[in-house]
């Protein structure tokens, strides 16, 4: 069922009458805190795109990744928490985002519960979609990957085992990505490592290979005592890959002050094989969301900073950019939490900065 679609102001100077800078390029990203779609320009200008408010409440909203799909239209991962019984959690269809957006429901229902990661699957004509239902869910946990064909069709692919089996494991999957040198995808998991808890040490966390052909899962990398000193990652949860370079770049979203990082997963150039993990760059809180710029050659870096004050004191959420050996660290934007991000180059920055604030939606009173 389709959703009411969204007014906005029909404004003049389009996306495609504008010429396009060198390194301009614009962050496409959902925002948890405001439950919108927002973009912000390379020098720092914000907008709001959509008001997911404007149609339905706080608590039905709990934006994740966003993506393109093969219609132009961009597809954002909806998952309340918690769970409902029956889910409600969905993915939107978001066309003519520079424009006049109109917003549908693609998915929505069981087995979608707290879809995090989402991607396309051009050669299966599908989206997959990573599952995190965190915690007791009434009608039991749905766990694992969805694919979503034309016209919403969703069909489970992999199920999640239980979480008492052997590790490493595959447990509570985050985000996803293709991977150019194997041809699966890659996810990034929050646990299964081989590390068991110790006292208040979380599960060391691990990478899966996802081979959509075949819809199963083979374990590329147990984070557990991979760093320097026998330390674990614990909370991968970010996960990006630079253009021409099969190394990943994975956050260790650690819940307290100064404790994650952003590290690099080093990869063998013939194989994929994991070879090392290195840090690029520590001190941070809950950073969680990653995305490689190919318009500059930077990484894109989404921290939390406990923006709710649940875990503390509360830190200044923010948007940053780095180069890929956490040298020159740049601020886009503050007070945001990204759980979704694109990139997209200029003429679409050009048309932002034009529109002035572009589509800000009329919310219903």
């Amino acid at each position: 069922m389709k959703m009411r679609v969204l007014s906005a102001a029909v404004v003049a100077g389009m996306a495609g009458l504008a010429h396009a800078q060198p390194g301009a390029y614009t962050v496409v990203y959902t925002d948890q805190i405001s439950d919108t779609i927002g973009a912000v320009t390379h020098t720092g200008a914000t907008s709001t795109l959509v008001d997911f408010r404007s149609f339905q409440s706080d608590a039905a909203t709990r934006l994740a990744w966003i993506t393109p799909g093969p219609d132009g239209a961009f597809y954002v991962a909806n998952g309340p928490s918690p769970v409902g019984n029956p889910s409600t959690a969905g993915i939107y269809r978001v066309a003519n985002l520079w424009g006049t957006p109109s917003v549908s429901t693609f998915a929505s229902g069981d087995p979608l519960q707290n879809p995090v990661g989402i991607t396309y699957d051009a050669a299966r004509s599908q989206f997959l979609a990573v599952n995190n239902a965190q915690g007791p869910v009434a009608q039991g946990a749905f766990d694992g990957i969805v694919g979503i064909g034309a016209g919403g069709t969703k069909t489970t692919l992999f199920t999640e085992g239980p979480n008492t089996g052997p590790r490493p494991r595959y447990e509570a999957g985050h985000h996803i990505i293709p991977d150019s040198t194997t041809g699966n995808f890659i996810i990034s998991c929050v646990n299964g490592g081989s590390f068991a808890p110790v006292n208040t040490d979380p599960d060391g966390s691990t990478l899966w290979y996802f081979n959509a052909a075949s819809n199963t899962v083979s374990l590329l990398a147990d984070l557990s005592n991979t760093l320097p000193g026998g330390g674990s990652i614990t909370f991968a949860t970010g996960l990006a890959m630079a253009d021409g370079d099969n190394d990943l770049f994975v956050s260790d979203t650690r819940l307290n002050p100064g404790e994650g990082g952003v590290y690099r997963v080093v990869r063998d150039d013939i194989t994929g094989a994991v070879t090392g993990v290195n840090l690029v760059l520590g001190g941070l809180t809950q950073p969680e969301q990653l995305l490689f710029n190919p318009y500059n050659g930077k990484l894109i870096v989404n921290e939390r900073a406990n923006y709710t004050g649940e875990f503390g004191a509360p830190g200044v959420a923010r948007l940053f950019e780095m180069n890929l050996d956490g040298t020159n660290v740049t601020t886009l934007a503050t007070g945001i939490h990204a759980r979704g991000l694109y990139v997209v180059p200029a003429p679409g920055a050009l048309a932002l900065l034009g529109l002035g604030g572009l589509v800000a939606l009329r919310r219903r009173r």
